[in-house]
């Protein structure tokens, strides 16, 4: 007995013999096949599940190693302050102050600006 089929007198795992109704038969036929989809379906859901978890696990791995690297890179520059007790990067203030001379430099033509 099933929930779909409340009358269906057999188990799914009976083969249909000569004394089955066809209404059995379909019956037992799209029961075969309701299970068979369900298999199918977990079993790619499991796999969905299996891949993104390697995909969580890959993203993390990443993000630690990039954690890793900006750690590595804020302790190879120095860090300073200034009059305001502020931190500063010098190689980020030269930068800078690199940019907004060329912008100031080629203030009077167009072809200069950034």
């Amino acid at each position: 007995m099933t929930t779909e089929f409340p009358d269906f007198p057999y188990q799914l795992g009976d083969e249909p013999t000569n004394d089955w109704t066809v209404e059995h038969v379909l019956q037992w036929w799209m029961l075969r096949a309701k299970d068979e989809t369900e298999n199918r379906y977990n079993d790619i859901v499991g796999k969905i599940e299996a891949e993104f978890e390697q995909g969580v696990q890959e993203l993390w791995k990443c993000h630690n190693q990039v954690k890793n690297d900006m750690g590595a890179i804020a302790e190879e520059e120095p860090v300073v302050e200034d009059e305001d007790n502020e931190n500063t990067n010098p190689q980020m203030e030269t930068t800078m102050a690199a940019k907004s001379l060329m912008a100031g430099a080629g203030a009077g033509t167009k072809s200069n600006k950034l």
